[in-house]
């Protein structure tokens, strides 16, 4: 039995007040967005602005620390940035690497490495 890597993926999500908030997941990105909107955690950020929906999604590979790494960049992006990014603005990606974490180097080649062949998932779904 091979026990295969985790995969992390850094998520976009939308919530009701049309707030952006970023977070890391190692389920898929719908388990995300259902976490979020079920959650009973007092301090979570999106508790009072459920629900929540997914807007953008992006493969961080399977190192947990450059995964984090990617997200705390990522979370660190202006509104209008967040919006470029999730538009496709390929530049705001290389920005994010540029002002990285320590770890940028690793992030960076991680992260190509893992969006070699994948595009990020969008979704322009009204919310309810």
């Amino acid at each position: 039995m091979h026990n295969r890597p985790k995969r992390y993926r850094v998520c976009i999500l939308e919530c009701r007040d049309t707030s952006l908030f970023t977070a890391l997941t190692s389920a898929a990105a719908e388990r995300c967005v259902a976490a979020h909107n079920a959650s009973d955690d007092v301090d979570s950020y999106t508790k009072g602005r459920r629900p929540v929906r997914l807007i953008h999604s992006v493969d961080a590979g399977t190192d947990r620390c450059s995964a984090i790494g990617l997200t705390l960049a990522m979370r660190r992006l202006s509104r209008r940035n967040k919006l470029k990014l999730i538009a496709g603005d390929a530049t705001i990606l290389a920005r994010v690497f540029a002002e990285g974490d320590k770890g940028g180097n690793a992030l960076r080649e991680n992260f190509r490495r893992a969006n070699k062949n994948l595009e990020p998932t969008r979704n322009t779904a009204p919310l309810k």
